[in-house]
């Protein structure tokens, strides 16, 4: 999952949580709850991988 985060952030920065996890379910068919992405996204931030400004999520 950390992957595919990262990799949506490289295509294409600045995007929201809830485009994070419309793009998750479209690459991962699989259905994706909303807390695991926030999880996801709260542990990269934690690591100094992702920075959030004003809701939208950039790689660092």
């Amino acid at each position: 999952m950390d992957e595919v985060i990262k990799g949506l952030l490289q295509n294409s920065p600045g995007l929201s949580a809830k485009n994070i996890l419309n793009n998750c379910h479209k690459m991962m068919n699989e259905n994706v709850r909303t807390d695991t992405i926030n999880r996801y996204l709260r542990r990269l931030k934690s690591r100094g991988i992702l920075i959030n400004k004003n809701g939208r999520w950039y790689l660092r």
